[in-house]
């Protein structure tokens, strides 16, 4: 991930990729203090711009001759996460702990399919096809993946799977 920040005293009020506007602010009340960069792979991109009053325009491209596409994070956008990925993201805030990592959702986004690659094979830990039942953090502690804030029929659970084949359910 890559992070702009203007010089002081300067505002952003224009993101452009080889000669394509990608985002422009229309007056200095919505110009950006920061715009960040993922570059996923060489030919898929997001770009995130920073607006007044927390607010954030998101951006993706999925391919060299694709067109950029607005993300609505006024909506929820389901995304799945690696467990062993080390690095922050357009949808979520990675964090290393004292004993492990948290994944934390960003507004706009929430999880619904909680993963890890062994051996180059993508391995499903959790998944949920619900909107209601999505997560907002996912915690990883040595063996256990803690999967937080779901609401499952109206409570609040704490999902804790321990080397990916037992699953325990505990109300919070």
């Amino acid at each position: 991930m890559l992070t702009y920040t203007p010089r002081s005293g300067k505002i952003f009020n224009l993101v452009k990729e080889a000669g394509t506007t990608i985002w422009s602010g229309s007056d200095a009340s919505n110009y950006s203090d920061k715009v960040e960069v993922d570059l996923i792979t060489n030919e898929n991109k997001a770009v995130t711009v920073h607006l007044p009053n927390n607010k954030t325009n998101v951006y993706r491209k999925h391919g060299r001759n694709k067109p950029w596409k607005v993300i609505d994070t006024s909506t929820t956008n389901p995304q799945s996460v690696n467990i062993k990925y080390k690095y922050n993201s357009y949808f979520y805030i990675n964090t290393q702990t004292s004993d492990g990592r948290r994944f934390e959702a960003k507004n706009g986004f929430a999880f619904n399919v909680v993963n890890e690659y062994i051996n180059n094979n993508r391995v499903e830990i959790w998944k949920t096809d619900d909107e209601k039942d999505f997560a907002k953090k996912v915690e990883v502690e040595g063996n256990k993946c803690l999967i937080r804030d779901l609401m499952i029929h109206g409570v609040q659970i704490l999902v804790v799977v321990v080397r990916v084949l037992i699953w325990i359910q505990l109300n919070r």
